[in-house]
């Protein structure tokens, strides 16, 4: 992801499941979204290494966003057997 250019104002939607973008790509995501789109992200919760913090994106997006969910829940992944403790974020931008 680090390579891929994301363009300026290009999207209406951008998912992310299960990667942990750094701090420079969700820079270049958050540029990248046209007003009125939205970010989603689906991923493991922390202490899992690499993982995403409880409210950790909602700070990132917060100033030119709206966060239409932050959350932390139990459920299966996709292709997971067992529950884990996930991250689902949506934020759209205004």
């Amino acid at each position: 992801m680090s390579v891929w250019d994301f363009g300026k104002e290009k999207w209406d939607l951008v998912a992310l499941l299960y990667d942990r973008p750094d701090d420079s790509e969700l820079q270049k995501i958050k540029a990248s979204l046209k007003r009125g789109g939205s970010v989603v992200v689906e991923g493991f919760h922390k202490p899992r290494a690499q993982n995403l913090e409880a409210g950790q994106l909602a700070a990132m997006f917060g100033q030119g966003y709206r966060v239409v969910r932050d959350e932390v829940v139990n459920d299966v992944p996709d292709w997971g057997s067992h529950p884990e403790k996930l991250v689902r974020f949506v934020a759209t931008k205004l």
